[in-house]
């Protein structure tokens, strides 16, 4: 079950990393 959770956390922790870089290409370039 912790494996599990720990794979969850870093998969999400992936892809907030992912949202908050493309809000900041945006907001670089705009």
């Amino acid at each position: 079950m912790q494996v599990g959770a720990g794979a969850l956390a870093s998969h999400v922790g992936h892809r907030v990393l992912d949202v908050i870089g493309s809000e900041a290409c945006v907001l670089s370039t705009a």
